[in-house]
């Protein structure tokens, strides 16, 4: 059975996620702060950086800052910006969610699945004169329902509304504020779906806008992404006009040897890991999933010295157990960041030290989240148990947790 807790650190987050519980977000657009009434009491779905949607119910509503207070159903309460929450209407509205004012010309077009009322104009994208008003679906349930980890469903009805959804974003490109190496933005307003998100943590930056993508929000990948796996062509539906594209990037065994050691550290919040049970072990256990390319054909027994090989000659990069008077079999990185393209000539981008705090009592669920990410990790010092990070969030007071899942329930 699979059991899932958030596992807490007293570490801020670095980039735009280290204030999002008091900065106010930038009026990107009356769309994406104004989506219909919120009110205490009511049921809301909040999206977290994974791109998927947790069930939580409105405590306090901060008008100013546009945000409220959620309290999820492992009894944990986050503001969450107002921009990241989709409510339900307990009727059909007479006033649009977007823009608040009444029907104009035509009558509003109400959603099958949440109620909210449209003018046409008011959603992205416009909806269609022909559209079916009886089974109309707007695009936050379309996204509700299609995104999955691992990537969203790429057959069936959602998957189809979803695809044309994508074709546009529901807010202004031009007008988010990046940083210098454009990895985040003051906004936090990322992908398709306008939510928050982390660059390191499963996202695909689009070699056309630049604009970052949630895993659960693409519908082209074949395998799951580790953390910290940049080596994707990736251009996103708004810039090809289209279906997305994605093509893998070459990688050598230094490459490899860095990213499983990156995924596995934000895994198992650990520096160091056994080359035998826990590094050549995950890779042979994901070696399909990796999409290695060229390496891809090395046979089994040749990976262990490739692997160790790259991890004693680059000491750039990697340390050895033995340097720090540990054992010799343990490896860890110089500086906890993913591993960098050939291409990469920004300065190196590092995360936040972690280190294991209290556990929650229960489980935020995902509502586009069925099924396991595909990338399992198993922990030797915890007794081979796998171990998944679903998702990341800062409490009121900048304390990070994570939602973790593992096989049986542990700490380590």
């Amino acid at each position: 059975m699979h059991t899932s807790h958030f596992l807490q650190t007293s570490t801020l987050r670095i980039g735009a996620g280290s204030n999002w519980t008091s900065t106010p977000c930038s009026p990107l657009s009356v769309s994406l702060l104004r989506m219909g009434g919120v009110s205490e009491g009511d049921d809301v779905l909040a999206r977290w950086s994974d791109g998927l949607l947790y069930l939580g119910n409105v405590k306090r509503v901060d008008g100013v800052k546009q945000c409220c207070l959620v309290r999820f159903e492992d009894n944990s309460e986050f503001w969450v910006l107002r921009k990241d929450i989709h409510s339900f209407a307990a009727g059909v509205e007479e006033v649009c969610c977007i823009c608040d004012a009444p029907p104009l010309k035509e009558p509003l077009i109400n959603c099958l699945k949440c109620h909210h009322g449209y003018h046409p104009e008011c959603h992205t994208p416009t909806i269609e004169p022909e559209a079916d008003s009886d089974s109309w679906i707007c695009r936050q349930c379309v996204f509700a329902v299609a995104t999955k980890r691992g990537g969203a469903l790429k057959r069936g009805r959602f998957a189809r509304l979803m695809q044309f959804m994508k074709l546009r974003i529901p807010y202004q490109l031009s007008s988010l504020d990046w940083d210098p190496q454009h990895l985040t933005n003051q906004q936090q307003c990322y992908c398709y779906c306008a939510g928050p998100g982390e660059w390191n943590l499963k996202m695909l930056q689009c070699g056309s806008c630049g604009q970052w993508f949630h895993e659960a929000c693409t519908q082209c990948l074949l395998k799951p992404l580790l953390y910290g796996d940049r080596f994707y062509q990736f251009q996103c539906s708004v810039c090809t006009k289209g279906p997305e594209t994605v093509q893998r990037l070459p990688m050598t065994w230094v490459d490899l040897a860095h990213l499983v050691l990156y995924h596995l550290s934000l895994c198992c919040k650990r520096k160091y890991f056994d080359f035998d049970h826990e590094i050549l072990s995950f890779t042979n256990e994901n070696w399909d999933s990796l999409l290695l390319g060229a390496l891809s054909d090395t046979p089994r027994q040749d990976r262990c010295h490739n692997l160790l090989n790259a991890l004693n000659s680059h000491k750039d990069r990697f340390v050895s157990g033995k340097e720090i008077k540990k054992k010799k079999c343990l490896f860890g990185l110089q500086v906890r960041a993913p591993p960098p393209l050939t291409s990469d000539s920004s300065p190196l981008v590092t995360d936040p030290p972690i280190s294991s705090g209290g556990a929650g009592s229960g489980a935020g669920m995902g509502v586009g989240g069925g099924g396991g990410d595909g990338t399992v990790v198993r922990s030797w010092a915890g007794g081979g148990e796998a171990v998944r990070i679903l998702a990341r969030r800062v409490t009121p007071d900048g304390k990070v947790q994570y939602l973790v899942e593992w096989d049986n329930v542990g700490l380590y």
